[in-house]
């Protein structure tokens, strides 16, 4: 397996189609979710890609660098993790998260990365260093909770 990030500009159709595909099949169809993932922030964020040795998606994470959004600032975020079904309980959730981290905090270790987790993920997120901060919330009437993540807590 190897992780790619990329800029919404460094994709091409196909990638981007993929990714778009790979969402659709994830949260709509196998999470049953109808929720508005054409949220036009696509555009200015990381995408982190995790592939086989063929190139096909088999994981995906969108990053937000602190600072890159109105709503990102004292901290960097990531959301849309996800792995295709097929390839679930291989470590590629968690190579994708550990990523994400480094990426978000190679050039500004000094903030954390603020996630909202499925509350169910909760112990998966707690594994790679996350720390719960929040009582559960719904997103899309989804439970959800806040986690931090820094790399002062490695």
């Amino acid at each position: 397996m190897k992780l790619d990030c990329r800029t919404f500009a460094e994709l091409d159709n196909q990638t981007l189609y993929e990714i778009l595909a790979h969402r659709f099949a994830v949260f709509v169809l196998g999470q049953r979710l109808i929720y508005h993932d054409f949220d036009f922030r696509d555009q200015q964020d990381l995408h982190l890609r995790a592939l086989d040795e063929q190139n096909h998606l088999l994981g995906y994470v969108r990053l937000f660098p602190a600072g890159s959004r109105e709503d990102v600032q004292n901290a960097h975020t990531f959301g849309r993790l996800s792995v295709r079904e097929d390839c679930r309980h291989q470590g590629i959730g968690s190579a994708l998260v550990r990523e994400a981290c480094r990426q978000l905090t190679e050039k500004n270790s000094s903030l954390p990365v603020e996630i909202s987790a499925m509350a169910y993920l909760e112990q998966f997120y707690t594994e790679l260093g996350f720390q719960r901060t929040s009582d559960v919330f719904l997103i899309e009437e989804v439970p959800h909770i806040a986690m931090r993540w820094s790399d002062k807590q490695k």
